[in-house]
């Protein structure tokens, strides 16, 4: 058995998580008829997986967290944009995003800071058990 699976599983299904919210968006938009908006939806949702699959620390042992995390997370801010843009349609033009609207975004980049400069190697030199 591999003793990293919990550590695989944190990596794919944490990314799931953090774009699950895209897809379900994506369908509501979908459901009111918001082709164009759903469709960027869903290709936002799948360029996710695809920088997830690829760049999974297992893949380049050797890579710093940070530089791994730097697709997902900017997806995740495109999605962010994408979610306003496809809501905005139905508010007055004068309800403008503010900086002070994206703050609540700032936990998101906590992994950078907290482990941003592990790498997937580091975990190999543990003790096992």
């Amino acid at each position: 058995m591999d003793a990293r699976r919990g550590e695989k599983l944190g990596w794919s299904l944490g990314w799931a998580g953090g774009f699950a919210w895209v897809a379900a968006l994506a369908l509501v938009f979908a459901i009111q008829a918001k082709w164009a908006v759903a469709l960027g939806g869903l290709v936002i949702v799948l360029l996710a997986a695809l920088a997830v699959v690829r760049g999974a620390p297992w893949r380049h042992p050797q890579t710093r967290y940070w530089r791994l995390m730097m697709a997902p997370l900017l997806l995740e801010l495109l999605a962010v944009f994408w979610a306003w843009h496809g809501l905005a349609g139905d508010r007055p033009s004068g309800d403008a995003l503010t900086p002070w609207m994206l703050v609540w975004m700032l936990p998101l980049v906590l992994p950078m800071f907290t482990f941003g400069s592990r790498r997937w190697a580091d975990g190999d030199t543990r003790e096992s058990p």
